[in-house]
């Protein structure tokens, strides 16, 4: 009994005599992908750029043994998804030593003469080091008309961001070696976020990759594919370190509205393209089913068909044959012959010998109207900005007695600054409003049906950002009140008029594009203005 008694206290105090200890981690795999990671990680913030000669030769010695454990070549399902950046490598010397910098100077003349001259990486690789990079991404999209987006999120001052998009196509190639990832760069931009009422402007990369020929093709081995990581490299030497992005919150910047962007600008070319070519708009109107009540579009200042191929395409959607006034720039560069007359010094000018051009292109839309619809077809102007008050003086001096139904108005600065006021003196429209307003005040036709659409979604000052410096420079001379409420453009009540009916939105913005007097279609994807389909629905029902 003693002796069982000591031997089951010697068990009971045996661990609590043993010296404390935690339990080891178990040893890490020599050349694991996570030490691979964990050493890019560590030694470098910068996508690889600050790397030390020995750590980008450690980096290496890890790839080449990963490199020897990768059991076959992956396949393009594979490596489908998205990728977030790690480090760039930059190719070894010829005597296979590593450069002190382990970069690519965008800025560099010597870079760009190498790339173009087939020699060295795309100076591209410069901007993956910048502080202000916050992330780099390549979506893979497999298949034979599959494609990959690489993204380059970029932090602008003032809280502002920005993304590089570059597109390419995937290719096929006779021959390739598994695990070779065939493209081609097929076009690129470069993506300022939510510049204008929450769209994105998007500028065209300034490479032609369509001229490059054979240069626009390039090609990525993967090399290493184990667990969330990916070794590829590339034609012009150059190895780049992947980790898999599973976590949605740390995917690029907003990737799904830059590359909504992208189909935007794509989407909407088409539409303008159709738009602005005459026959396929007839055509388009032709193919309506049941249609009702044509509608007449009269643009914005230097604006024109190529900019409402979206608007247009959304309402023929609901049944509306559309006509727009096919204002251009060479039409518009006629305003030149008023700057220095005497009726633009003393601020009387009027419509008849101004925007005759604009006046003549609504009675040429009404007349492809009725040439298609019948003579006896009644129809809506729908006109923005501007275009409105211009419409109410085409109506106002006898156009579309024989059918003009309803005039709405988007956006349109109806009223003129405050009487008395150095605004007042300073009129932009130089009397063309105030012309407008002694004439043919109001809901001046009674045969016609005249409805204000304005919005509040923008309140100007200093605070809000591009959206809120540029409404209040625009509020001001319009209405005298900079802090005001309206589209970013015109204030609300500056839109208003008396008598008419009047729609008050909450969140359009001015515009989707920005109008400008070289002629050049430049969109703002995703913006939310009066033509959005959200937007639209709300004052349809006036047309």
């Amino acid at each position: 009994m003693p002796l069982r008694f000591a031997i089951i206290i010697h068990l009971i105090l045996l661990p609590w005599a043993l010296p404390f200890s935690s339990s080891p981690a178990p040893p890490q795999t020599p050349g694991s992908p996570q030490q691979l990671i964990d050493l890019l990680l560590s030694s470098s913030s910068d996508r690889g750029s600050s790397l030390s000669p020995a750590s980008v030769s450690s980096a290496r010695s890890l790839i080449a043994s990963l490199c020897d454990l990768q059991p076959s070549p992956p396949t393009d399902a594979d490596i489908a998804g998205r990728w977030s950046l790690l480090a760039t490598l930059t190719p070894q010397s010829p005597d296979g030593t590593d450069s002190d910098l382990n970069s690519v100077p965008f800025w560099s003349f010597a870079s760009w003469q190498n790339y173009l001259t087939s020699k060295g990486p795309s100076p591209v690789q410069g901007l993956l080091s910048s502080s202000r990079v916050s992330n780099v991404a390549q979506i893979l999209i497999p298949g034979p008309s599959g494609r990959f987006d690489n993204l380059i999120d970029i932090g602008l001052p003032f809280g502002a961001s920005a993304a590089l998009l570059l597109r390419a196509s995937r290719e096929s190639i006779s021959g390739e070696p598994k695990g070779r990832l065939t493209f081609r760069f097929k076009t690129g931009r470069f993506l300022l976020k939510e510049v204008l009422f929450g769209g994105d402007l998007a500028v065209p990369y300034p490479v032609p990759f369509d001229l490059l020929g054979p240069r626009a093709i390039g090609y990525l081995d993967t090399t290493v594919l184990q667990d969330d990581l990916r070794v590829s490299v590339g034609n012009k030497g150059t190895t780049f370190v992947f980790r898999r992005e599973n976590d949605p919150t740390r995917a690029s910047l907003a990737v799904g509205s830059y590359d909504r962007a992208l189909e935007f600008s794509e989407a909407g070319a088409r539409e303008t393209e159709l738009e602005t070519e005459l026959n396929a708009a007839i055509g388009l109107n032709a193919a309506i089913e049941s249609p009702k009540r044509p509608v007449i579009l009269c643009p914005a200042q230097f604006s024109g068909p190529k900019d409402y191929g979206e608007l247009c395409a959304l309402l023929r959607a609901r049944g509306h044959p559309v006509y727009v006034a096919r204002l251009t720039l060479w039409k518009w560069l006629s305003l030149l012959k008023n700057f220095g007359t005497s009726p633009y010094w003393s601020g009387s000018l009027t419509p008849e010998a101004t925007v005759d051009f604009y006046l003549d292109s609504i009675k040429e839309a009404v007349e492809r109207c009725r040439a298609a619809q019948g003579e006896g077809a009644e129809y809506s102007l729908v006109a923005h900005s501007i275009g409105g008050w211009i419409a109410r003086a085409w109506l106002g001096g006898g156009g579309g007695v024989d059918g003009c139904r309803s005039l709405v108005m988007l956006g349109t600065p109806n009223q003129p600054p405050p009487e008395g006021s150095v605004w007042e003196k300073l009129d932009q429209s130089r009397g063309l409003l105030d012309n407008v307003n002694r004439r043919f005040p109001g809901s001046f036709r009674k045969d016609v049906r005249y409805t204000c659409v304005v919005s509040e979604r923008v309140q100007g000052g200093f605070t809000g950002g591009l959206e809120g410096l540029l409404a209040f420079a625009s509020y001001l001379p319009l209405g005298g009140k900079g802090d005001a409420r309206g589209d970013g453009i015109t204030p609300a009540e500056g839109g208003k008029m008396e008598g008419c009916d009047c729609v008050v939105l909450k969140d359009a913005g001015h515009f989707d594009f920005l109008p400008n007097p070289l002629g050049v279609r430049v969109p703002l994807a995703n913006a939310t203005w009066y033509g959005s389909e959200e937007q639209l629905d709300h004052w349809l029902d006036c047309v």
